[in-house]
Parts: C-alpha cells; sequence; structure tokens
C-alpha cells in the first residue's frame, strides 16, 4: 500500500475506532455478574459452583457475590489494606480482604454489605473462602480506588 492510500487508511481506522466499544469500568456494578449470597448458603460450595463457569474472562466475566453480613471485625494490616471478619449467621465466618481500603476502617458500622468475588484463603494451609473486596458498604458508601 502507497503513502497516497494513508489518508483512506486512516479514516476507516478512525471511523471504527468511532463505533467504540463498550468496556466495563473498574468496579462498575454488572448486574449479570453479581449474585447475592443468601445466609443459608455455605460459601465453599457457592465458590466449587462458581468455579464451573471458568474458564472466565472478557466474554465471559467471572461472578461477583454480594454479602450482607454482621461486620465481626475490622482492621488495617501491613500496606494499608483492610482485613474484615464477618458474620454471616450462627457460627458461620467469613473473612474479607480489600486492598488499599484499610484506612476506611472506622467508617464501618455494624453491618456491613460486600461485594467482590470469593476465593479460596490457603494461609498457613487453612481450607477457607475468603471474599476479595470491589465495594463496601456500611454507614457510608466506600469503594476500592
Amino acid at each position: 500500500v502507497g503513502l497516497e492510500r494513508l489518508g483512506d487508511l486512516r479514516s476507516e481506522f478512525e471511523r471504527v475506532c468511532g463505533e467504540g466499544v463498550a468496556s466495563p469500568q473498574a468496579g462498575s456494578a454488572d448486574p449479570s455478574t453479581l449474585a447475592l449470597l443468601d445466609p443459608n448458603d455455605e460459601p465453599d460450595r457457592v465458590l466449587a459452583d462458581l468455579a464451573r463457569l471458568e474458564p472466565c474472562g472478557e466474554k465471559n466475566p467471572a461472578p461477583r457475590v454480594a454479602i450482607e453480613a454482621e461486620l465481626v471485625e475490622a482492621r488495617e494490616v501491613k500496606g494499608g489494606h483492610l482485613k474484615l471478619e464477618l458474620g454471616l449467621g450462627g457460627t458461620r465466618r467469613m473473612s474479607g480482604f480489600g486492598f488499599g481500603m484499610g484506612a476506611r476502617v472506622d467508617r464501618l458500622g455494624r453491618t456491613v454489605v460486600v461485594l467482590g468475588k470469593l476465593r479460596a484463603d490457603r494461609w498457613r494451609g487453612g481450607r477457607a473462602v475468603e471474599i476479595k473486596i470491589e465495594q463496601l458498604y456500611g454507614d457510608e458508601p466506600i469503594a476500592a480506588e
């Protein structure tokens, strides 16, 4: 292709780019990929069920869950991150981890709603399930930046 066709190439490129491809924004709440975790659900079973949806990617986004829970403990950990202990009803508990959210620990109320992705927590050989926090709502909304 000669330089004389460069203008045509540029015009076609701009036309195609102008049509736009919608890309989800980080932290956006796409309701089609959000599931509410019922208080009676066992997190390890839910995580196993979600693993059946793999492989996840752009055309098959990984499901996110929303959990309404009692805030048992909240603390800022090394690196400015947030570590939560959530009461799911009865004696059942789940931990949560929010990257860079530690400074907001004092803003949380007794009940929180956590949006994020479930993952295996194998710390020190454990077999627990935790939620990687993407958005967190307590007394005032808090979102990951």
